[in-house]
């Protein structure tokens, strides 16, 4: 297994706005070869997968602009003031109208390749809907309650289509016991 690091040799901002920061970074590999890597600053986001005392999977449709359509997806947001936990909590409050009164903490893992910080995934429980999602004028969504046994279904039929929401999904439905193997 290799343990050499590449070098860096520059970097230049080549764009940046209130949700991301994006670098050209110049960098030498362990080969030798030198290349171009757009690398994107994102402080992490947070996936939620809540589910009701009656076996609703609490989503939202919601549209990709980069897809150009509408998508089946949890609740999620980008970490504000490098807090998780919170920004957990109030991403489910803000898009989906619900407060959880058990949280759990399901794990982490990278973004992507060329993407700084971290997906978040929680499973809320003993949820409440407590008012209308608090909408940010760049959002365009729809709150749903789908079956588990319908989510599940989707899920295996690749209806999910965000990788971080898929990876959230299958780790909740696993401490939950309800992975099959």
């Amino acid at each position: 297994m290799r343990e050499k690091k590449w070098t860096l040799i520059s970097k230049q901002k080549v764009f940046q706005n209130r949700w991301m920061n994006v670098d050209d970074w110049e960098m030498r590999t362990v080969t030798g070869h030198v290349g171009h890597y757009f690398i994107e600053y994102l402080e992490g986001v947070v996936v939620i997968f809540g589910l009701t005392d009656d076996r609703n999977v609490v989503a939202v449709r919601e549209y990709y602009p980069a897809h150009q359509q509408y998508a089946i997806s949890l609740p999620a947001g980008i970490v504000e003031h490098n807090d998780p936990d919170q920004t957990a909590r109030d991403e489910f409050r803000q898009e989906a109208g619900c407060v959880a009164k058990n949280w759990t903490y399901l794990g982490d893992c990278y973004l992507a390749k060329y993407k700084t910080g971290k997906a978040y995934f929680y499973l809320a429980q003993d949820i409440t809907k407590v008012g209308d999602p608090e909408l940010e004028p760049s959002e365009d969504l729809e709150m749903l309650y789908i079956p588990l046994e319908k989510f599940i279904r989707m899920l295996r039929n690749c209806e999910i289509q965000d990788q971080a929401e898929i990876a959230c999904s299958y780790l909740a439905l696993d401490r939950l016991g309800l992975l099959k193997l």
